[in-house]
């Protein structure tokens, strides 16, 4: 079914896509936003964590769901829920690559989390995260 679907839009690309009232000719651009709430479960205290993939200003493919692990930190619950958004993002990337419209790098992930964004940037791992560097990096 993919493939018909490929095929059609490979037909189609002097076309327009309207979305949201604007005219989008052949502005695929991909984004994303992700976000997680630590330890909401009172019970369990898992962190649920959820991601939105936009393109064309679209949402795409979006989730939310329990973490299967209980985490000691923001930081690691937010790491654990970009590793399932960056493999859709791979996913999404590819597919709209094949289809002809590839993607500029780099695709940028939009989340809340300032721990994560120090942790990303921080050439050096301390202790207190090298769990997270094994793990997600």
């Amino acid at each position: 079914m993919l493939k018909y679907l490929w095929r059609y839009m490979a037909e189609i690309k002097s076309l327009s896509l309207y979305a949201n009232g604007r005219q989008y000719i052949s502005n695929f651009h991909l984004y994303t936003y992700s976000d997680t709430s630590f330890a909401d479960d009172l019970f369990t205290k898992v962190s649920i964590g959820g991601y939105m993939v936009f393109l064309a200003g679209c949402p795409i493919i979006w989730k939310s769901r329990k973490q299967t692990i209980v985490t000691i930190s923001t930081t690691e619950a937010e790491f654990i829920n970009l590793m399932p958004t960056a493999l859709s993002i791979k996913w999404i990337v590819e597919i709209c690559a094949e289809a002809g419209y590839p993607q500029r790098a780099p695709l940028l992930v939009h989340t809340d989390s300032q721990n994560v964004r120090l942790a990303v940037f921080n050439p050096l791992q301390s202790a207190r995260t090298k769990h997270i560097d094994i793990r997600y990096k």
